[in-house]
């Protein structure tokens, strides 16, 4: 009987130091988990010093087999803002100069194959994105698919409006309007333009400000 305690007491004893094995794997597992972690963090992207945010660039694009991120092989870009990498968000016209609206976009630079300075006074689409900024401090410009492009005044009183109010004040969007990629462009007192791109159709409670630029680009059709 005592043989047959003795055995049972070994085993949990044996099973015991197992637990005990087990969870200090597991300490030492997590505690690798959070360092892995903690240094991933503190190895953070800086932004490249080229290209510039807020400058305008000509391009020419790689001719391999890659698709292009733009119908022309060569124009002039406008970087918005770096997001990662060589990710970077960007305003263009398909056909600089025509009157379009802008189309904002997110562009990996690696698929260009040059992209130089645009001398003074060659900019094309810094002046789309400034035209009627300034025509008042208490207006919203709306640009591209709507029934009626054009200035929509904030109601006095009011610090701004919603963008479902801004597109109701112009009638309305478009059949062809893409409500998937609404583009608001914001100029900061530095003069830097930010950009923004909301989903109509769950975004109409959103504020925009006096100033504010709306770009409502055209549904594409495959």
């Amino acid at each position: 009987m005592s043989c047959r305690f003795r055995n049972l007491t070994e085993s949990f004893d044996a099973c015991l130091a197992e637990a005990h094995m087990y969870l200090r794997i597991m300490k030492i597992l997590r505690l690798l988990f959070l360092l892995s972690m903690a240094l991933s963090c503190s190895i953070a992207e800086t932004q490249p010093p080229f290209p510039k945010i807020g400058s305008e660039y000509r391009f020419t694009i790689l001719d391999d087999k890659s698709p292009k991120p733009f119908a022309s092989d060569e124009g002039q870009v406008l970087i918005m803002a770096w997001l990662r990498g060589t990710w970077y968000r960007v305003a263009y016209q398909e056909i600089p100069g025509d009157g379009r609206p802008l189309i904002i976009t997110n562009l990996n630079i690696s698929q260009l194959l040059t992209l130089s300075d645009v001398p003074e006074g060659a900019a094309l689409i810094k002046p789309v994105l400034n035209q009627n900024r300034e025509s008042s401090s208490n207006t919203i410009i709306v640009r591209g698919q709507v029934n009626k492009p054009g200035e929509v005044s904030i109601p006095e009183g009011a610090e701004g409006m919603t963008l479902g109010d801004v597109i109701a004040a112009t009638g309305d969007l478009r059949g062809i309007a893409n409500k998937r990629a609404i583009n608001i462009v914001r100029k900061s007192r530095e003069g830097e333009a930010t950009a923004l791109t909301l989903d109509f159709r769950t975004s109409q409670d959103v504020m925009l400000e006096p100033g504010d630029l709306v770009i409502v680009p055209q549904r594409t059709f495959d």
